[in-house]
């Protein structure tokens, strides 16, 4: 467990140097922020298999809807999460945060968490930040769901 905590918090560290501590906003700029799209959450649920369809922007924001959306999915009796990353435009900081509560979180339930749908720029960063070696990528949903657990 104290492993678990320790790798989770490296990469959290991980994340914060490539885009930078997540830092409060200030009303007081005059400068135009970048819009963020509002994320859009889809669980789907099946046979010990969950999918989490993203659209939108991963950012603080969303952290509600998403974590809401796998609290749901691990009520059923799981041996993977698929996550479809397929229409995300944007992961800021505290979205990749999110990702690796999800994978600490996943790893304490024996739940395998899957990834399809990056682009080529997220996965590269993804990569940087450590992600990928525990996080398999795939290229699209039937990869993932072809390398999910059969049912026993």
């Amino acid at each position: 467990m104290q492993k678990r905590i320790r790798r989770r918090s490296q990469l959290k560290q991980r994340v914060w140097q490539i885009f930078g501590v997540p830092r409060a906003k200030s009303n007081s700029s005059n400068k135009e922020k970048p819009a963020v799209t509002e994320i859009q959450v889809n669980l789907r649920l099946e046979d010990k298999l969950a999918l989490i369809d993203l659209k939108g922007d991963v950012t603080s924001l969303a952290e509600k809807k998403i974590v809401s959306a796998y609290e749901r999915a691990l009520t059923q009796k799981l041996r993977d999460l698929i996550l479809n990353f397929s229409e995300v435009g944007y992961i800021n900081s505290a979205g990749m945060s999110i990702i690796i509560t999800l994978l600490s979180r996943s790893q304490q339930q024996n739940v395998a968490l899957k990834a399809f749908g990056l682009s080529p720029h997220f996965q590269k960063i993804f990569e940087m930040v450590g992600l990928l070696k525990y996080i398999p990528h795939f290229e699209n949903e039937v990869e993932a769901r072809a390398s999910c657990a059969n049912p026993a």
